[in-house]
């Protein structure tokens, strides 16, 4: 099991918490009910289970087969097909619909039941005749014990008719108990002469680079990699087998269009914020399950404010490092370049994929570009997005690390920096003169450069005043640059000579640099220590941050009067 995950996560399984949600909504007797998903054969079988289990008929419609019947006696056998591919007629035939109603009780489905029907939302988008049928089923569905499930992916958003009657189900990816099972039955069925002999924490290295996956994606990668590492069956070392499992998951991240894996900074390669590293270090095993018996919860995460420039991303990826943790990055820009209606639920989706990936750190990156305040013209679209995040960011049960950044303030919602979201708010700024040097001492050393033979350093750090850390980096490789071309050694004074070809954004934007260092003065922590200081710098008064009115949710559903008592005491 990782350090950084708890027992209760490392031995859930999503399959049978949406069995428990199914049972409740079951028993709440909700007559129609939409199950998003990645794997729909997966859901499917999770469902048919529940309706066994519950002593219910079980039948399944594709476009391909129509409604097939399964027999609750013998789960095991092949089902029955009656041919009704036509999705309408399908859904006229739970309840015998077209006939005259003297036959109906007769040839429609029992109403003990749980009626699937994969992958309709296509035809139901454009058929108004589905859209009533549906609506008069979760009506009268409430009445008895039939059930129609609807099963879509997670992009799918019902038509706007429906979406006060149907309750919406998610169906999430393996977790990592679940994937772990998956891999125990693939390295079984290897040869018992070719097959890989990895201890339990092995297992669970190979497994951690495959959370976030679905079954087959995750089956799959550790089919490749297993046939690519044939030849050395069966004494294939772990960590070559678990790389290219997160090669494959990089793949399958990017597919997302959201969402990147990030590689973790070393903290070493940042260059003071001395105030910031103190305080992530102390939380560096509070993902634990040690620190999960003494009482702690797992933080939620960081703002970092600061102009351009500063080291806010390194800094993110250094957190990860710290914690010991993976590294998604979410470009919210790229949801907005969806198809109209399509942007929340990408955004759903990958919050679904972030979950299934935690213990994670996750950099919501320049958060005041994506979210203007005041921009207009997306027909809401911006503030529905925005509401999404903010509630996940709220009420998610995943220990996930969230670090935003921006340049501005005043183009960052508010709501991003309530406590209860986010743990704390630090500003970074330019760097001290400390600073300076020891961040130009980074950057020497991760070009090859002995910085203790680089003589001048003084005069380089002397004529930096004002300039941010990118500004240092980008004077030491163009230092490097004259000295390599020049056939002369590297000097503080050759760094400090490119420094002036450049005006610092400290200077060119003077305005925005003073308005931040005024806010951060009344509204953050800051992340670096003020010259000569060994320790935090003392408790100042803040002002506090308002918050902006909570974003509410569309949707909803009436308790069925005539539901069973169970349901109540669920």
């Amino acid at each position: 099991m990782n350090a950084n995950m708890s027992s209760a996560q490392a031995q859930k399984k999503n399959a049978q918490e949406f069995r428990r949600q199914l049972t409740v909504l079951h028993q709440a007797a909700i007559g129609v009910i939409q199950v998003r998903t990645k794997e729909p054969y997966r859901a499917v079988e999770a469902m048919r289970d529940f309706a066994f289990a519950e002593n219910l008929d079980f039948k399944l419609w594709t476009v391909l087969q129509g409604w097939q019947s399964f027999d609750k006696t013998k789960p095991t056998d092949e089902p029955t097909i009656d041919s009704t591919v036509e999705p309408l007629q399908a859904l006229k035939k739970i309840t015998a619909m077209d006939m005259p109603p003297a036959q109906r009780a007769n040839n429609a489905f029992p109403e003990r039941g749980v009626y699937v029907m994969m992958h309709p939302h296509k035809m139901l988008t454009q058929h108004l005749g589905m859209v009533q049928i549906i609506k008069e089923y979760s009506k009268t569905f409430c009445t008895h014990y039939r059930r129609l499930v609807i099963v879509t992916p997670f992009s799918y958003q019902l038509p706007e008719e429906l979406q006060d009657d149907v309750i919406i189900l998610d169906f999430d990816p393996p977790s990592f108990a679940e994937l772990k099972e998956s891999l125990q039955r693939f390295l079984s069925d290897i040869k018992e002469d070719k097959r890989p002999r990895y201890s339990d924490a092995e297992l669970d290295k190979i497994v951690a680079n495959g959370t976030g996956m679905t079954r087959t994606e995750f089956e799959n990668a550790v089919s490749r990699a297993t046939v690519a590492k044939r030849a050395q069956l069966p004494n294939v070392p772990v960590d070559e087998l678990s790389k290219m499992i997160g090669d494959v998951k990089t793949e399958v991240v990017k597919r997302s269009e959201v969402l990147e894996l990030m590689e973790p900074e070393p903290i070493e390669n940042i260059g003071g914020l001395d105030n910031l590293k103190e305080w992530i270090g102390k939380r560096r095993t509070v993902f634990s399950q040690a620190a999960r018996d003494f009482g702690i919860e797992p933080p939620k995460g960081i703002a970092l404010i600061g102009p351009p420039g500063t080291g806010k991303s390194a800094s993110a990826k250094a957190i990860a490092s710290v914690l010991g943790l993976s590294m998604l990055k979410f470009d919210v820009g790229r949801v907005f370049q969806s198809l109209v209606g399509q942007s929340e639920a990408r955004v759903r989706e990958a919050l679904k994929m972030v979950d299934a990936q935690s213990p994670c750190v996750l950099l919501i990156d320049e958060a005041d570009k994506a979210f203007q305040v005041g921009s207009g013209g997306d027909s809401g679209v911006g503030q529905r997005v925005l509401g999404a995040i903010l509630t996940w960011m709220q009420e998610t049960k995943s220990p996930v690390f969230t670090v935003v950044t921006a340049n501005r303030v005043e183009n960052l919602p508010s709501e991003f920096l309530r406590r209860g979201r986010l743990d704390e708010v630090f500003s970074v700024t330019t760097p001290n003169e400390t600073e300076r040097l020891e961040i130009i001492k980074i950057h020497l050393r991760k070009r090859k450069q002995d910085f203790n033979r680089v003589s001048g350093l003084e005069e380089a750090v002397a004529s930096s005043a004002g300039y941010v850390s990118a500004e240092l980096e980008a004077a030491v490789k163009d230092g490097l640059i004259e000295a390599f071309t020049g056939g002369i050694p590297i000097t503080g004074a050759l760094i400090a000579q490119q420094l002036q070809y450049m005006v610092p954004l400290s200077e060119a934007f003077k305005a925005q640099f003073d308005a931040m260092a005024t806010w951060a003065e009344n509204n953050a922590r800051p992340a670096s220590r003020a010259e000569g200081e060994t320790s935090q710098p003392k408790l100042r008064r803040r002002t506090p941050v308002v918050a902006s009115a909570p974003v509410q949710t569309t949707g909803g559903r009436a308790m069925a009067l005539d539901a069973p008592k169970s349901a109540l005491d669920s």
